[in-house]
């Protein structure tokens, strides 16, 4: 018996979404689902500029609406100049998944998974990178939220939280 599969239903109709650390991975299947169900889509990336490029053909080419950024969510007025654009080019922001994350590596022989040899500037890069990031983009929308009187904020964190398996 072949499975098939329905298209997503049209949920998200003409809701405007910006999904952070969207170049790659989960924030990519997100940002594509979401314009899959309708909404128009900002994928934002900090490094990955091709992978980013290549989440949004694949968003057009599906039949939605969709274009990426560039933005350091640990840099405030990063985010403001997204959020700018995303209200130039859409007139609103209804919804905000804050998946980004700082990059890490599990490499067991790394200075960083050793209580013995870990620096805080690698705990500090990754506070900065979600508390830090989190706050600042949630700093950035609210403003165009509260004028629209509704809005939606997601954050994504990490499993790690539970089960930190690496210092």
């Amino acid at each position: 018996m072949t499975q098939s599969h329905s298209p997503i239903p049209a949920l998200l109709p003409e809701k405007v979404a910006i999904v952070t650390g969207a170049s790659r991975g989960l924030g990519a299947q997100i940002a594509k689902q979401m314009a899959a169900a309708g909404a128009l889509v900002c994928v934002n990336y900090l490094n990955g500029k091709e992978a980013a490029d290549q989440v949004v053909a694949d968003i057009i080419a599906a039949g939605g609406k969709a274009f990426s950024y560039q933005a350091d969510v640990t840099e405030l007025e990063q985010v403001q100049a997204l959020v700018a654009e995303v209200v130039t080019r859409y007139g609103r922001i209804d919804i905000l998944v804050n998946n980004a994350l700082p990059s890490y590596q599990f490499n067991p022989s790394a200075e960083y998974t050793s209580i013995e040899t870990v620096k805080w500037r690698h705990f500090s890069q990754q506070i900065d990178g979600i508390v830090k990031g989190a706050v600042n983009t949630v700093q950035a929308v609210l403003p165009q939220m509260k004028a629209q009187k509704i809005g939606k904020i997601i954050n994504i964190s990490t499993n790690l939280v539970y089960n930190p398996v690496v210092t």
